[in-house]
């Protein structure tokens, strides 16, 4: 990237994750993804946190350093595919997307379903923990088949233990789908988390990343007497390219 920005044209760097822990301590490749960092034309990021972290290390602000979310486009959130589902359990259901892996507090989720009662729908291909007698498995679904699971769920989980840089200033896309649809929300306290669902009425921030159990089992008794309300979301993929691409390539959007 460093040699790239010599090279006269335009660069755009998209830091779609961080960089190593051991680059960022040593000055010597500290120094030299400085000097790229500097000198490309614009850097994307997914969120402010992630981006402010990465600028308070390097020591450098960037004139031109964008945010780029990962979020949804409007017309994969309009449609809605109905599944057969397996159980109803009076409504003690629980949407869950790739959580049940360590990474993503799967074991404590666990735990703290099985002492509320509830049952969960898991959405996705990499879980590694396993039970049953708790978690209904339904493979990797479309987005519209995801958007009938959030609606027809008493609220979905969304953790990611900070036990790695990239995990602490998470970004996850499944964040902004359960907002769209409105869906009750519990959620760890990662900086990135907070800062996405800082307007969000209908959520529950846990004391920690998800680690503690107990945590989980107290949103879940404070989700259960949340009365849901309205919220309009507007953010979508298509306006934050837009911006992006008027800093890029204003003439393709007619901008002088």
């Amino acid at each position: 990237m460093l040699l790239l920005s010599y090279s006269g044209g335009k660069i755009v760097w998209d830091h779609h994750e961080l960089p190593p822990s051991w680059l960022l301590q040593s000055k010597f490749f500290s120094a030299i993804f400085k000097k790229a960092y500097s000198r490309v034309f614009i850097n994307i990021h997914c969120n402010n946190s992630r981006k402010d972290y990465l600028e308070k290390k390097l020591n450098f602000f960037h004139d031109r350093a964008l945010i780029m979310p990962n979020l949804p486009e409007q017309s994969e959130l309009e449609a809605v595919k109905p599944i057969n589902l397996p159980y109803n359990e009076n409504g003690k259901v629980v949407f869950l997307q790739n959580s049940m892996i360590p990474q993503r507090c799967g074991y404590q989720i666990l735990e703290a379903l099985k002492i509320s009662g509830y049952k969960a729908l898991h959405a996705g291909s990499s879980a590694t923990i396993d039970d049953k007698s708790v978690v209904y498995s339904l493979g990797s679904l479309s987005l519209e088949e995801i958007s009938y699971c959030l609606d027809h769920s008493k609220f979905t989980i969304v953790t990611y233990k900070s036990n790695s840089l990239n995990q602490k200033y998470c970004e996850p896309n499944r964040l902004y789908h359960a907002m769209a649809r409105g869906s009750a929300i519990i959620a760890g306290n990662n900086p990135t988390i907070i800062e996405i669902l800082a307007d969000y009425p209908n959520k529950v921030i846990l004391a920690d990343d998800g680690s503690n159990s107990n945590y989980i089992v107290d949103a879940i008794k404070e989700i259960e007497k949340m009365e849901l309300k309205s919220f309009n979301y507007k953010d979508f993929w298509s306006s934050k390219f837009a911006e992006v691409l008027s800093y890029i390539a204003p003439e393709k959007l007619g901008v002088k």
